[in-house]
């Protein structure tokens, strides 16, 4: 099977180009697969190639904004059956002028007959697509994968090397975005011993036009917490790995989540993960239980109750490390690349 897969740069950063190259690598022992990062060049391998899958992320064809919005034109000119992941969906909320241009954007990046098939990570986002796909039997939950298990450095070099001394730390990691829970979790570490800290290890997305990194800036500054939490900007992947293994937990405030990278490479390295009880989190643990530790994360205080649970009960992280490494070990990007040439052989019989 000739497949082209459309996928965001490397540079800057970005959480889909990773996941791209970890499911790209998957599948090439599957298919014959082109990846290209140019919409130009993945046109013209459209002429030859039987099927076009896109990664598909708001911000990679013009944004939210209805009257930017470029997808459409993109499905018009690609000549083979399309496929879609869709690592993100929007839904209508707020007030009504922006309830009718998300809608608007929506059925642009989602409503087209072109698309076949549309992956999804999650039930939540299966039935939320559903609503505006013309296809919504084509709305189809692929899971995230897991990437392979990566060797953490020494937890005493890491900890001696980053200065955290005997501190318990808990990390939330990935770009800093609104919908990561950042200011609830500053605020939830107030409510804890002086002895915990707050390490943010992330950067601003490149595409970030808001002010959200600056509000979570004047939170801490706000909350005096300037001496126990620490943003550490975009890192490579040896200074991440320094902030795990140094790590006491992992915290997933998410206020909602179509699939998380950062996430995946948590459970990926076997830490004890505190998450919020969103849709996308319950369905993880719901196929593999005991690998998350969820909690209320819609205020600071059960937060805060939350977390200091965990950090003072070691043999329950110990549980938790053991239930991440085997769902790791499970929803692998290859068990993912098999599931994704199932939905291109379907999009292939709808075609033909």
């Amino acid at each position: 099977m000739r497949v082209a897969m459309l996928r965001p740069p490397s540079s800057p950063p970005c959480g889909v180009a990773d996941y791209s190259i970890h499911l790209a690598a998957a599948l090439k022992p599957l298919v014959d697969l082109s990846v290209l990062d140019s919409a130009d060049e993945f046109v013209q391998a459209s002429t030859r190639q039987q099927i076009g899958h896109i990664q598909h992320q708001y911000s990679l064809f013009g944004g939210v904004a209805p009257w930017r919005a470029t997808f459409s034109r993109l499905l018009k000119e690609v000549r083979s059956p399309v496929v879609i992941t869709a690592h993100e969906f929007v839904e209508p909320t707020g007030s009504l002028p922006r309830r009718i241009a998300i809608r608007m954007t929506n059925r642009v990046h989602f409503g087209s007959p072109r698309i076949l098939r549309t992956m999804v990570h999650t039930e939540h986002d299966k039935q939320m697509l559903q609503s505006v796909c013309a296809n919504p039997d084509g709305v189809v939950v692929v899971r995230h994968g897991i990437p392979a298990p990566f060797n953490l450095p020494s937890r005493s070099d890491s900890r001696l090397a980053l200065g955290v001394g005997d501190r318990r730390v808990a990390v939330l990691l990935g770009f800093i975005a609104r919908n990561k829970g950042h200011l609830t979790a500053i605020e939830a570490l107030r409510a804890l011993p002086l002895d915990t800290m707050l390490a943010i290890v992330g950067g601003k997305h490149p595409s970030d036009q808001t002010t959200y990194l600056e509000e979570v800036t004047a939170k801490i500054i706000e909350a005096k917490l300037t001496n126990r939490v620490v943003i550490t900007g975009y890192l490579e992947p040896q200074e991440l790995a320094q902030w795990l293994a140094a790590s006491d937990i992992v915290l997933a405030p998410f206020a909602h989540s179509s699939g998380s990278g950062t996430l995946s490479l948590a459970l990926s390295s076997g830490q004890p993960i505190l998450a919020s009880n969103i849709p996308a989190h319950q369905e993880i643990v719901s196929v593999s239980p005991g690998c998350i530790a969820l909690c209320d994360a819609t205020s600071p205080q059960p937060l805060a109750d939350a977390m200091g649970s965990l950090l003072g009960d070691p043999d329950r992280r110990e549980v938790l490390r053991a239930a991440a490494r085997r769902h790791a070990e499970t929803w692998t990007y290859a068990r993912m690349a098999s599931e994704t040439v199932r939905v291109y052989a379907d999009a292939l019989e709808a075609a033909s």
